[in-house]
């Protein structure tokens, strides 16, 4: 090999690392847009049924509830706010979700804030597996307890889909604590 050939031998190397490395981000980039979609089912306006379960998995108080969901952030953002009425329909409970996709961990990272209602402020990270949504969560109360929670999105179709909230002190022993029934409206 002659010291005329190494320039060209550089070049070329070089423009196949800047090649593939293109290739891979077209890749990362067409991923981050086909999971933007995940929660695409969510966009909309929901009527819904809360309801809290008591340790048997019976129903023990229900609430009838509104879920709205919208791209936010030039469709890079899911918000969606929830609303909980009393049975003369008060409003008693609200909050909102900020829903968004970090291509750098390679999963879903949610914040939601509870604006009425009591005081609660949790962050979620989650994904999509299969055909259902999956987060999960750590909650501290005031004196410092810590309760893991696990949220799952299921029996999604264009015109329903459940929520299901599974609490654990352990993250051995999980209870289904309460479920939402959602109706597109």
């Amino acid at each position: 090999m002659s010291l005329k050939s190494i320039p060209c031998i550089i070049l070329s190397l070089t423009l196949s690392l800047v090649s593939n490395a293109s290739i891979a981000e077209s890749n990362k980039e067409k991923d981050f847009i086909a999971k933007k979609k995940d929660y695409e089912f969510l966009i909309g306006n929901w009527s819904c049924e809360w309801q809290k379960l008591d340790a048997n998995g019976d129903v023990k108080n229900r609430a009838n509830c509104q879920w709205d969901g919208r791209y936010t952030f030039n469709g890079n953002m899911v918000q969606d706010d929830f609303r909980m009425f009393n049975p003369q329909g008060d409003l008693v409970y609200a909050g909102t979700t900020l829903r968004s996709f970090s291509p750098q961990i390679e999963q879903w990272k949610h914040t939601y804030l509870a604006v009425m209602g009591g005081p609660s402020f949790e962050d979620f990270i989650g994904d999509k597996i299969d055909d259902e949504i999956h987060l999960s969560a750590t909650r501290k109360s005031i004196d410092g307890q810590e309760t893991f929670m696990k949220i799952r999105f299921h029996s999604i179709n264009k015109n329903s889909f459940r929520w299901e909230s599974h609490t654990s002190t352990d993250k051995k022993v999980w209870t289904l604590d309460s479920r939402i029934i959602s109706n597109r409206r």
